[in-house]
């Protein structure tokens, strides 16, 4: 969103800000945005992104995916875990009971997210997710909103 038009067009398009701040309850930030290409020759590679995880880009924040390419089974789609967003900060991570409600939830059916090229969802990285591993090409980008000022 700092270098190329078209990705800050999307990061301040006035019906995404007035989605995230409905979500966040105040007027978000860019935080950060990046491309993310999927090749299908490293499907074998496995990494953490492969593996249900938490990112805290910030106390409160929501993450716009757009799919650049076709989304299905097969080109790497988001998984998510619904309601695994009761840990949410790395003190509540910590906590003696998290590991066991983090294994509870990863055992409830994730829930694929697919689309066509130029389709975008939200998405709560604190929320359980992953990218599950790709056998075709897979290009995403993703915006990040948040409550922090620099």
């Amino acid at each position: 969103h700092l270098t190329l038009a078209s990705a800050r067009g999307i990061a301040n398009d006035p019906l995404v800000l007035a989605i995230v701040e409905s979500y966040l309850q105040c007027v978000p930030v860019v935080h950060s945005s990046y491309y993310v290409r999927m090749v299908h020759e490293h499907f074998e590679d496995h990494s953490r992104a492969n593996e249900f995880h938490r990112d805290f880009p910030d106390f409160l924040s929501l993450t716009l995916v757009v799919y650049l390419t076709d989304v299905d089974a097969t080109h790497g789609p988001h998984q998510i875990i619904p309601g695994s967003l009761e840990i949410n900060s790395w003190r509540k991570l910590f906590k003696p009971k998290a590991e066991a409600k983090s294994r509870r939830d990863i055992a409830k059916k994730p829930i694929t997210i697919v689309g066509c090229r130029g389709q975008a969802a939200f998405e709560n990285l604190q929320l359980l997710h992953r990218r599950v591993v790709c056998r075709d090409d897979r290009e995403a980008l993703f915006i990040n909103y948040c409550l922090q000022r620099k």
